[in-house]
């Protein structure tokens, strides 16, 4: 199983989103995508590392949306 956690800039804060994909015997499988509204990134990261224990998995993967396009 891979988690990768999303972050987008929201109206007010940060929009989250967790995306979990796993292999399987018809190829890699996805299911729709758990999305929070945070505050800070420190909040929406615990969340991440949270959802990850309780399924098992030893690492998330991250992709910082906010930070494209910025100078």
């Amino acid at each position: 199983m891979k988690l990768t956690l999303i972050l987008d800039a929201g109206p007010a804060g940060i929009c989250a989103r967790i995306v979990e994909e796993w292999d399987g015997i018809a190829g890699a499988m996805r299911m729709e995508p758990m999305v929070r509204r945070f505050d800070t990134d420190d909040e929406a990261l615990a969340w991440g590392r949270l959802v990850a224990r309780r399924r098992g998995v030893g690492r998330l993967y991250l992709t910082d949306n906010r930070k494209t396009g910025q100078r």
